[in-house]
Formats: structure tokens, sequence, C-alpha cells
């Protein structure tokens, strides 16, 4: 199953049926949206402890789904309609939560160099004056205030890159655990880190959106700190922080056609799988 393949089919497949698959959506992002609504009460001090429920409904509601929409695509390749209803995780409850709260852990793993450095960073500053931490930044970019913030950034997006190659890496393994055979990501995840790197064509107008705005403020963000150290006794306005209305516009209009095409690039891992398990049964039958 070729990656060339498995996309053309995945367009394929929304064209024949883009109904289904934005129904199916929909119904993704309103689960994820209803689960994230907890972190409202952080704005309020008294309710506060209500936030906790943010992460008991994404580990008891959100991640089991994720499991059960990787079932409901298997149904759809086979035939079936995509059915919002198959997409509830009602078979297998407590396997799937086990299945997500395994591979949320996976994913902490990855995430530890990011954890590692900025608690580094926290253990550093603890106990330092503000004006002994913009030293120590100011001497991280040898002598250079806004060299060193620069510097500090581009570390820690570095080590964000292990935490999305883990997502790259086990992106196959929920639609393997679909097709009761998880050892189809075996000798495959080269390709499935390739086919989800070529799946960000499907929502490069608003990854490119995304990068830009990420520059931009992180740009702004350097400007305001330096301007702020070079003078202390006047702050910057922090009008400066806020990136130009164009550019969140495009990204607005680039997040609503994301909203479109982004089925298309949720398919390609079930489709890759399936191929290789319709492959793989092909030749145990002809041996």
């Amino acid at each position: 199953m070729t990656i060339k393949k498995t996309m053309l089919e995945s367009i394929s497949r929304f064209k024949s049926s883009k109904g289904d698959l934005l129904r199916a959506q929909g119904m993704t992002m309103a689960v994820w949206a209803a689960c994230l609504c907890p972190l409202l009460f952080l704005l309020n001090a008294s309710l506060r402890p209500l936030a906790l429920l943010c992460p008991l409904m994404l580990i008891f509601i959100a991640l089991p789904m994720r499991q059960s929409t990787a079932e409901a695509m298997q149904l759809f390749l086979a035939g079936a309609p995509m059915a919002t209803v198959a997409m509830l995780p009602l078979n297998g409850y407590w396997k799937k939560v086990a299945r997500s709260l395994r591979m949320t852990g996976l994913m902490l793993l990855w995430l530890l160099p990011f954890a590692v450095m900025l608690g580094l960073l926290l253990y550093a500053l603890t106990g330092m004056d503000f004006l002994t931490a913009l030293g120590y930044l100011s001497s991280l970019g040898g002598g250079d205030f806004g060299q060193g913030i620069i510097r500090y950034v581009i570390v820690m997006m570095l080590m964000l890159l292990f935490p999305l190659f883990g997502v790259m890496f086990h992106s196959g393994t929920r639609h393997a655990c679909a097709l009761n055979d998880r050892k189809l990501v075996k000798g495959h995840r080269g390709q499935l880190i390739r086919l989800w790197l070529s799946g960000l064509m499907f929502v490069l107008p608003v990854a490119i959106c995304v990068v830009a705005l990420i520059a931009v403020i992180g740009v702004s963000a350097v400007q305001f700190t330096t301007e702020w150290f070079n003078n202390l006794m006047a702050v910057p306005s922090m009008s400066a922080l806020m990136p130009p209305k164009w550019l969140l516009a495009v990204t607005a209009a680039s997040a609503v056609l994301m909203l479109v095409t982004n089925p298309m690039r949720s398919l390609l891992p079930a489709i890759f799988l399936r191929g290789v398990k319709d492959e793989k049964e092909q030749e145990d039958a002809a041996a």
C-alpha cells in the first residue's frame, strides 16, 4: 500500500461520503469542546477545583471515543456508513479506557525532554530576583539579551519535536487495534510517519498560518522584552504583542477550510493499515 494510493483513496472516499464524514468530525469536535469546557472554571477562584473535571472527561469520554472512531472508520472502509453512533465507546469501554491511558502514558514519555528542560529552567531561576534572571538570559545570548531569549526558545522548540515525533510514530496504533492486529504497524512505522507528514497537505493553509503566528508573536515578544530590559522604567505597550489583524483573519479562514479537509487526513492511517492487512491476508492465502 503506497502513500500516493492511500491519499488518492482518502480523497475518493471523502468525495463519495463527505456528509457522513463531516458529521462525524462535527461530533468529535463537540465532544472535545465539551470535555475542555471545565477549564473555564479556572477563571473563578472558588470554582477552580471543578477544572479537574477536564482531565477526567478526557480520560473517560474523549480518549475512548478516539478508539471507537477508529473502529467506525474501519466499518466505513468496509462499506458501512460513517455512523456517529458507531463512534460512541459502548463496546469494550473499559478496555478502550485502558488502551487510551496506555497511549497517553507513551505520549508523556515523548514529552519528557521538554519537561526536563522546563524543569531545569525553573530550578535555575529559583531564588533569583528579576534582574538576575534577565542577566542570566543575557549571558545565554553572549551578552545580547534578545539573542539569549531566541536561543532559549529555539532549544525549547527543538524539545517539542520529540512529542511531535511521538504523535507521528504512534499515529497508526489505534487503527491497528481497530483491525484487531497491533502487529500491523510493525515494519511500517516509517511509512506511517511519512503518511502523517503527507497528510499535512490537507491542512497546509492553517499549518502555515499557525507557524506564521508563532513566529510573529515570538519576534514581538523578544522585541517587547528587550525594550523592557533596556528601559526598566517604561513598560512597552502590550498591544505590541498582538499579531496583525490580516494574519488573524487568514488564520481563521484557514481553520474553517481545515474543517472541510481534515476528514481526508484522518482517514489516511485507517486506509493504509487496512491495505496492509489485506495484502497480508492475500500473501497468507497464496502461501
